[in-house]
């Protein structure tokens, strides 16, 4: 008889540890079921994948230059589907990713010095957020919009002092 009772105790500790367990993920899960959802959006989803930008400096300060300078690149981003966060944004990145733009043909930097290129991508209202190297002394924002398969905007280079550039980009599916 003590024998039973011992493996009813046993068996009670273990079933209510696995309730307990079911109750903890249950309750995360409304939150990725959620998160999920929204990266199925068709303005999220469509970010995952790999892509060409184009981006041209507006002119210069003094307003003396005769070919505004321009650069192209690509951009290789994927779906944040484990919904990582960073201390950067206050919602997680819908994307992350990496890229390999000439940067210096612009007359800007970011400051990195080793390491990867990081994007980061948010969404902001009907507007699309990628930062470049963001986590860099001098990161490089683009805020932009969906017209057809495109995204088309502005970015800014932010220096010590304020912004060093300005432009306009056009990023297109590869």
């Amino acid at each position: 008889m003590h024998s039973a009772s011992l493996l009813g105790r046993a068996l009670v500790a273990r079933t209510g540890g696995a309730i307990m367990a079911i109750v903890l993920v249950a309750a995360c899960r409304p939150d990725m079921v959620a998160w999920r959802a929204h990266l199925a959006e068709p303005a999220v989803a469509r970010l995952d994948g790999a892509w060409v930008i184009a981006l041209r400096a507006d002119s210069g300060e003094y307003g003396h230059e005769t070919v505004r300078a321009s650069t192209v690149g690509a951009l290789a981003l994927v779906l944040n589907r484990e919904r990582v966060t960073t201390s950067m944004f206050g919602a997680p990145p819908v994307a992350f990713g990496t890229y390999d733009i000439r940067l210096d043909t612009l007359g800007v930097a970011t400051g990195l010095v080793t390491g990867t290129p990081d994007v980061w991508v948010a969404l902001r209202g009907d507007s699309v957020v990628i930062s470049l190297s963001p986590q860099a002394k001098w990161p490089i924002a683009l805020a932009g919009f969906w017209r057809g398969d495109s995204l088309v905007g502005r970015w800014r280079a932010d220096q010590r002092a304020g912004p060093s550039a300005t432009g306009d980009f056009v990023l297109r599916r590869r």
